[in-house]
């Protein structure tokens, strides 16, 4: 969802979407996070409008990603992989070559917490070859100010399920319990 749905575009999606009695509809859209360097003790270059963004990434709708990219860079290209892409040292190549390719002085490789965890596999080789990654997490917004009653709703089902067998400590602050609270 775009993060500026109006309240009456919500309400055509909940009576296109008509959710039966005993379901819950909420409304989410996607935040993009401060990039951080996927290699560790490393840090990113400066970087600026004028830098070339190589985007490597295996999943399925990339478009937003690019889009929110293209917002603050103003060259963005995409190097897209399947859906769940386990990277292999052939891809690196392909990435060595499109990013050899790329127009520009100054490039630098993004990527998403999904795609970084895989390529970390191959982590040996990506700091042989002296890249700079940057890694862009992507964050789940709620709508119409609808976390706590998210939260609510998933508090409520737990304590249903967990007192049907043996019982919950009960939580209904729409606010996650300390670790320290859960464990006890």
């Amino acid at each position: 969802m775009p993060p500026t749905l109006s309240t009456a575009d919500q309400a055509a999606l909940r009576k296109e979407i008509a959710p039966l009695p005993h379901q819950q509809l909420f409304f989410t859209s996607l935040q993009y996070g401060q990039q951080y360097p996927m290699l560790p003790l490393a840090s990113l270059p400066p970087v600026s409008a004028d830098t070339t963004i190589l985007l490597v990434c295996g999943i399925a709708r990339p478009e937003p990603l690019v889009q929110h990219l293209k917002e603050n860079y103003r060259q963005v290209f995409l190097l897209p992989f399947a859906d769940h892409h386990y990277y292999t040292n052939g891809d690196l190549e392909k990435i060595q070559r499109e990013l050899e390719d790329l127009p520009g002085q100054q490039k630098l490789i993004v990527t998403t917490e999904k795609d970084a965890v895989r390529l970390s596999l191959l982590q040996e080789q990506i700091t042989a070859r002296n890249w700079q990654i940057a890694i862009i997490p992507v964050e789940i917004s709620f709508l119409f100010d609808e976390q706590v009653s998210f939260n609510n709703y998933i508090f409520d089902y737990i304590q249903r399920k967990y007192t049907e067998t043996e019982g919950a400590p009960a939580y209904h602050t729409g606010q996650l319990p300390d670790t320290k609270d859960a464990i006890e």
